[in-house]
Formats: structure tokens, C-alpha cells, sequence
């Protein structure tokens, strides 16, 4: 009974009832297809992007922020990659470490604004998202560039026993940024941050070092997404990347993280990515009309966030009442 109620005090496991749910839904549907290999792999090809800057959010949101401006730099990484590798034909290895290496800097000013000079990172990464989104219209012309070698082409297509890299790469960043948030002495700081920033400024650390490289983490793995997007598509679009900064963040807010720093796991916000877009995928299935997609993601990111403010509000109560046993 100790280990069941610590299992449901879990919101992966809570999160993982929710996906299973799903699963029963579109199996009464449609077993044939919903239940698929092809359609289970479908759905991780979906994710896939989403998951890997989730990654990146869990970190900057257990930190104590949060990054609007993802979406923009994830459509961004991969028009600058079309403009290097199509227009000025540079190689594929230059052209990708440039365009992560200009990504990145666009991630630092987000973190040196947000750190240093002290400007909420709400207003500071609304405003950098629509600049950045600019900026894509501005390189291109407002105009959708192809036309990519076929050996970049192979980052996104190529598959292994069936899977396609991008699922692949997905799984490597989860494991590995779920390990890395759980286990390593040098990002287990971001929770003391998060959790309570002056204490951890007393405590020797540097704050605004750490808040930076999380906006540059963030950014990077964008940055990583988009050139991985393009490699799979073939294609590097003005529009790419709008609407991922909220599924992204709803799905790492599901997962468990809070808006007040301090929570969240990687592995919560992977599965709150899987169950955002099997919530889309049922409502293929069940015919619901395409216009109510984007209702229902921003109904869930509010439901959410209603759920964390009676979690912290049930905490705050359960702590006075200890208090006052105590005293």
C-alpha cells in the first residue's frame, strides 16, 4: 500500500493513466489502426521534436523561468540551416555548427536580459519570439526554401530497425536529461535555484551564471530540433515552429514542473508531450473538428495550471497545520 500511494503521489504516474485511458479510447475506436506499430511510431515521430526542447524547458523551468521565444528559434535554426547549406552552399558540418553557434547567442541574450539586467523573462522572450520570427521572414524573403543535399536529408529520414532517428534522438535526450536533472551535482543546483533563489545566492552559488546557460540550454536544443525538423522535411518554412513554445510548456507544466521553480522532472514532461498529442490524435480519430486543437491544448494548459495552484495551496496548509502541531 506505502509503494502504491507513493507511485500515485507521482504526476508521471498520474500522467501515464491519463495516456492509457487514451490508448482504451482509440482502441474501442479503432483497434486496427490506433494500436498499430505504425501508428505508435507515428505519434513518437510527432513528439519527437516537441520532447527534445521540453528537455531544455524542464531545466529552465526547475530553475525558475520559462522561455516563449522556443518556437521561434526552433523555425529559425532551420531556415538559417536552408540559407547556409541551399543559398551560400556551405558544407553540412560548418553550416550546422554555425547555426547552432548564432542560436545560441540568441539563447545568452535571452538569459543575460532575463539574469543580468533584471527584465521578467515573460516580457523578455515575448518580445525575442517575435523578433526572432522576423527575422526568419527577413533571411528568407518570406519565402519556403528546399532543396537540401541528400546527405543532410539522412539526419532525419534514415531508419534504424524501423524507427527514424528523430525517435531515436528523442529517447538519447530523455534519458539522458532526465539522468543528468535527477543525478548530477551540478544541475540538482537548479532546484535549490528555483526553489528558493536567495538562499541559494547566500549559498555560493552563481545564479545568474546558472539562470544564463538554462536560457542557452534552451535555445540550443531548439536550435537542434529545428535543424533536425528540416533534415526530416525536406523543407525550411516561414511558418515553422508557431504553437510550440505552448505545447511545449504545457506539456513540461503537465509533467509536473512549476511556475514557480523548484519541480519538474524530464521524464514527466516526455510523457505530458505523448499525452498533448494523443489528446490531438483521438480527436482525429473521433472526427472532432480540427479548430477545436488549439481549445483544447490551451484548456489543458490552464486545467494544468489550476492543478498546481491547489497543489501548492494544499502544501501551504499542510505545512501550517504541521507548524501548529509542532508548536
Amino acid at each position: 500500500m506505502r509503494v502504491m500511494k507513493r507511485l500515485m503521489a507521482q504526476r508521471e504516474t498520474s500522467i501515464i493513466i491519463a495516456v492509457l485511458v487514451l490508448v482504451i479510447l482509440g482502441g474501442i475506436k479503432n483497434p486496427a489502426v490506433f494500436l498499430s506499430s505504425g501508428n505508435i511510431l507515428g505519434i513518437l515521430l510527432n513528439v519527437a521534436n516537441d520532447a527534445i526542447i521540453a528537455v531544455a524547458m524542464t531545466i529552465l523551468m526547475v530553475c525558475g523561468g520559462f522561455d516563449m521565444s522556443v518556437g521561434s528559434i526552433f523555425g529559425f535554426s532551420s531556415m538559417l540551416a536552408a540559407i547556409f547549406m541551399v543559398k551560400l552552399s556551405v558544407p553540412i558540418v560548418p553550416a550546422i555548427i554555425i547555426v547552432l553557434l548564432i542560436i545560441m547567442l540568441l539563447g545568452a541574450a535571452n538569459g543575460f536580459i532575463v539574469a543580468k539586467i533584471g527584465i521578467n523573462a515573460f516580457i523578455t522572450t515575448l518580445a525575442t519570439m517575435n523578433m526572432i520570427r522576423g527575422l526568419i521572414y527577413i533571411v528568407s524573403n518570406g519565402e519556403n526554401l528546399g532543396g537540401f543535399p541528400k546527405s543532410f536529408l539522412t539526419i532525419g529520414q534514415t531508419s534504424i530497425g524501423g524507427i527514424q532517428l528523430p525517435i531515436i534522438y528523442m529517447i538519447v535526450f530523455i534519458v539522458l536529461g532526465d539522468i543528468l536533472l535527477r543525478k548530477s551535482r551540478y544541475l540538482r543546483q537548479m532546484y535549490f535555484i528555483g526553489g528558493n533563489e536567495k538562499s541559494a545566492l547566500l549559498s555560493g552559488i552563481n545564479v545568474p551564471r546558472m539562470k544564463i546557460l538554462c536560457f542557452v540550454l534552451c535555445a540550443l536544443f531548439a536550435g537542434v530540433a529545428g535543424i533536425i525538423w528540416a533534415a526530416r522535411t525536406g523543407t525550411a518554412s516561414v511558418n515553422t515552429g508557431l504553437g510550440t513554445e505552448i505545447r511545449v510548456i504545457t506539456a513540461v507544466i503537465i509533467g509536473g514542473a512549476s511556475l514557480n521553480g523548484g519541480e519538474g522532472s524530464v521524464l514527466g514532461s516526455f510523457f505530458g508531450a505523448i499525452l498533448m498529442v494523443m489528446i490531438i490524435s483521438i480527436m482525429s480519430l473521433y472526427a472532432i473538428n480540427v479548430y477545436w486543437q488549439n481549445f483544447v491544448t490551451g484548456a489543458v494548459l490552464l486545467i494544468a495550471v489550476l492543478l498546481e495552484v491547489f497543489t501548492q495551496k494544499n502544501r501551504q496548509k499542510k505545512a501550517i497545520a504541521a507548524s501548529n502541531i509542532v508548536s
